[in-house]
């Protein structure tokens, strides 16, 4: 492996088109938020994606962390005696039984830097449900949608407290990705050290 990273550096020095097949998978080339903590100088994040520290973080394991406090703060601000909120209620408690996961977290959140759409984390949401359930409702009539829709606005929370300028960022790159395009340029950026990385 040290020696297949020796040749294709050597092959970009020699040419800075040259486009690596290589898979890389101890660095941050394939990261998406360590990619994104560099471009936002947002320095907490790049310790949730390991880009800097020195003790191993968990960005999803974060996210997921607040997502669960936040589904829990929705729960005891709810009033049971108004029929819409005591659904909601419900809900909440059928995520108790059934908690969110890292992975799940990941699904939702992987995708946001991306342009992903509430509609598309939606469905993400309630394929779990359904794969839970086997079933479009709960035992006592809970629809996954609703199930889905309590979990996202939890996760939610969670990204924003953890992620709060991904959004500005992916329409910013959004933008730069079109301008490059329309002047018939491959979408990328380079790297501090004169890496060319396409995007």
């Amino acid at each position: 492996r040290f020696v297949s990273l020796c040749r294709e550096a050597r092959n970009y020095a020699l040419d800075e088109d040259y486009e690596t097949r290589l898979v890389f998978q101890i660095d941050q080339t394939c990261s998406g938020y360590g990619h994104t903590a560099c471009l936002l100088r947002d320095a907490r994040l790049a310790e949730l994606t390991n880009v800097i520290g020195d003790q191993p973080e968990d960005l999803y394991g974060s996210i997921l962390e607040t997502s669960i406090t936040a589904m829990q703060t929705m729960y005891l601000e709810m009033d049971k005696n108004d029929e819409k909120q005591a659904k909601f209620m419900r809900c909440i408690e059928w995520w108790q039984q059934y908690p969110l996961e890292r992975s799940l977290i990941k699904l939702c959140a992987m995708p946001v830097i991306y342009g992903q759409s509430t509609q598309s984390r939606l469905d993400i949401l309630e394929t779990h449900c359904r794969d839970i359930l086997g079933n479009f409702l709960t035992e006592d009539g809970l629809r996954i949608v609703d199930l889905a829709i309590v979990a996202n606005r939890a996760i939610q929370i969670g990204i924003t407290e953890w992620m709060p300028g991904v959004m500005d960022l992916q329409k910013w790159l959004k933008k730069a990705a079109k301008r490059l395009i329309d002047h018939g340029k491959p979408p990328h950026w380079v790297t501090p050290n004169g890496r060319t990385v396409l995007s």
